[in-house]
């Protein structure tokens, strides 16, 4: 109902008396002439402010030298057919783009309370919305940083008429006023410290001021290091071990009169040298009796015309496994079976070997265990391998100790100095890598 029809319908039906305009609030806005509610500061319509004739204000007042602040870009009153009867406050946040948070809240006061509203940075949740209730006369800013303040934001306004006469969507407590916030972000005259850290990548670099951390982070790999907007003082810049936050290198105090800019290197002592093993210690000479063994673990069966074991010089040690690629080696056009190797004759007591005893007539050797090659190759044919009773593992040291020996592994994986070593033990060594068809054949699992 407009105001006017109110009041005649009020004509006809009699004016209340004093007690019930007192009572009755709307009754008693409606005696009265139908004017804005507004209890904040009036200012001329421009650009910004375009609800200024509906009684919205904003307040200004920013301190000196802010830095960051919220400021108002425009406020305005929605149109009937934006509005559609509603009685909001529309709240969006345009964030700075080095703004340091992605989230704000603003604040909504009213005569007896507030309410904090929160804001995100994405588009969909950068806008919020507040209800107005009746006679509820609303001020509005953000929080986090010194703010403009949107004051006389209130639903309390008479009937908006259509050009014919006919109600709109902006009626007695049905209006709507929307409200955009900027972040500023300001330029400020303040220190800067820049450079180089030699040897320090994955520490940490801390400015430090009167025992207070002004800033600290990682030295990346590039080793340049940037500390901005500093104010004026002396300061120092640290290098710290970040696991036990021990100080390694401390520059001279760097004095700052809040808009120079300084340069400054550091240097971080490099690592000592790790020192070089102790040769190892000669192998010991085997006892002329084995005699019984210590503990009850299964001993070798001798092999038929092998030599006495108390006979037999000391076995040398095979040459280390080569360490595992980063990828398995492609597999070749054609299935790579290297053919067996001819059986050396034995060379007594020469520098390059000795023949080592052989307890096993096959044995299938794997690459290393974390090996990806390893992890395809194993699961396929343990069963197998289990079932027929083969001898496999990874390890060049038991390999030695067979007759024949089956690797495989590319020469990549496992290196060639294990072929030479176990050929020099007396031992026939053959290769198989590629498909899974051309390693069952080698060791003998093809159907």
């Amino acid at each position: 109902m407009s105001l006017r029809n109110l009041f005649s319908d009020r004509r006809k039906r009699g004016q209340p008396s004093a007690p019930e305009l007192a009572s009755d609030p709307v009754l008693q806005a409606n005696s009265e002439p139908a004017t804005a509610q507004n209890t904040g500061m009036q200012v001329e319509p421009s650009s910004v402010n375009l609800a200024s004739h509906y009684g919205v204000a904003i307040d200004s007042m920013l301190p000196q030298g802010a830095g960051r602040y919220w400021k108002v870009r425009q406020v305005r009153h929605l149109a009937p057919e934006e509005n559609q009867g509603r009685h909001h406050i529309f709240v969006q946040a345009h964030f700075h783009p080095d703004s340091p948070s992605d989230e704000v809240l603003f604040l909504v006061e009213w005569e007896d309370g507030s309410q904090e509203y929160k804001l995100r940075r994405s588009r969909r949740e950068s806008i919020g919305h507040v209800a107005m209730f009746t006679w509820q006369v609303c001020n509005v800013q953000m929080l986090g940083a010194p703010s403009e303040v949107v004051t006389g934001l209130t639903a309390n306004h008479p009937d908006e008429l259509l050009e014919d006469g006919t109600r709109s969507g902006n009626t007695l407590f049905h209006h709507s006023f929307q409200v955009e916030f900027e972040e500023v972000i300001e330029e400020t005259e303040e220190s800067v410290i820049h450079g180089l850290v030699s040897n320090g990548v994955g520490l940490t670099l801390r400015l430090v001021a009167d025992n207070e951390i002004l800033g600290e982070g990682t030295i990346p790999r590039s080793s340049s290091y940037r500390f901005k907007s500093i104010p004026a003082g002396d300061c120092v810049l640290q290098v710290i071990e970040p696991d036990s936050g021990d100080l390694v290198v401390e520059s001279q105090v760097i004095e700052l009169d809040g808009s120079n800019e300084v340069e400054l290197n550091l240097d971080v002592p490099e690592a000592p040298a790790a020192s070089e093993p102790a040769p190892a210690a000669p192998a010991a000479e085997p006892p002329e009796s084995p005699g019984p063994p210590l503990d009850n673990s299964l001993q070798p069966a001798p092999v038929p015309g092998a030599e006495p074991a108390e006979s037999l010089p000391p076995t040398v040690p095979p040459a280390p496994v080569a360490s595992s690629p980063s990828e398995l080696p492609p597999v070749p056009a054609t299935p790579l079976v290297q053919p067996i190797a001819p059986v050396q004759p034995a060379v007594p007591l020469q520098a390059a070997g000795v023949l080592s005893v052989k307890t096993m007539e096959h044995y299938i050797l794997f690459g290393p265990r974390e090996h990806f090659a390893t992890k395809v190759y194993l699961p396929l044919l343990v069963g197998e391998l289990t079932a027929i009773g083969a001898t496999f593992g990874f390890s060049a040291d038991e390999a030695v100790h067979a007759r024949r020996v089956t690797i495989l592994a590319s020469p990549d994986v496992v290196g060639p100095e294990v072929d030479q070593n176990l050929q020099q033990q007396g031992t026939v060594v053959q290769r198989a890598y590629g498909d899974l068809a051309t390693i069952r054949a080698a060791i003998g699992l093809a159907a």
